[in-house]
C-alpha cells in the first residue's frame, strides 16, 4: 500500500510538472512552419484577374431574372407587379455565325460564343433565354414559357 501511494504521488508530480512546462512554451520555441511560397503574379495577370472579378461582381448585382421566380434574398417590401410587355427576342439578339457539328455545335450571338444549354441575358428587359437547339442555319431558344427561333443574319455580300 505504501508503494502504491508513492507511485500515485510521483505520477501526480509528473502530470503537474508537464502541465506547467507545456504552458510555459512560447511560439518562438516551436519549429517554424514550412509553407509554400506564394506564386509571383505579374502586373498584367493581376490586372486581368481584377477585371474579371469586377465583371463577375457587376453581373451578379443584377436582379434575378423572372425565370427563377421570387428572389429569396430580397428582404424588403413586396414590389408592385408592373405590366409585363412581351419582348420578341428575335429583334434583340443577332446570330452572326453558327458552327454546326453532330458532336458539338457553337453559335455566336452578339459577339458571344455559346453552346446548347447556355443562357443569354437581355439586360434591358431583364429576360433570360436558354439555347435549346442549334441547327445549320438557325437556333431555338426558350424563356421557360415560349420557344423562339433565331435565324442566322445574312451579310450584304450576297450570302443566302
Amino acid at each position: 500500500m505504501k508503494n502504491n501511494v508513492i507511485i500515485i504521488i510521483l505520477l501526480l508530480f509528473l502530470a503537474v510538472t508537464s502541465f506547467f512546462w507545456f504552458q510555459s512554451l512560447q511560439i518562438r520555441d516551436l519549429p517554424p512552419a514550412k509553407r509554400p511560397a506564394a506564386p509571383a503574379v505579374s502586373g498584367k495577370e493581376a490586372e486581368a484577374f481584377i477585371k474579371l472579378a469586377e465583371e463577375l461582381l457587376i453581373s451578379y448585382r443584377d436582379p434575378l431574372p423572372q425565370i427563377y421566380g421570387r428572389d429569396p434574398f430580397f428582404g424588403g417590401k413586396p414590389v408592385k407587379q408592373t405590366e409585363v410587355v412581351e419582348i420578341d427576342p428575335t429583334t434583340i439578339f443577332t446570330v452572326s455565325s453558327i458552327i454546326y457539328s453532330d458532336l458539338h455545335s457553337l453559335v455566336v450571338v452578339d459577339g458571344e460564343i455559346l453552346a446548347e444549354g447556355d443562357s443569354m441575358y437581355d439586360h434591358a428587359s431583364g429576360s433570360e433565354y436558354m439555347i435549346e437547339n442549334i441547327a445549320v442555319d438557325k437556333i431555338e431558344i426558350t424563356d421557360g414559357k415560349k420557344k423562339y427561333t433565331l435565324e442566322k443574319a445574312h451579310e450584304a455580300s450576297g450570302e443566302r
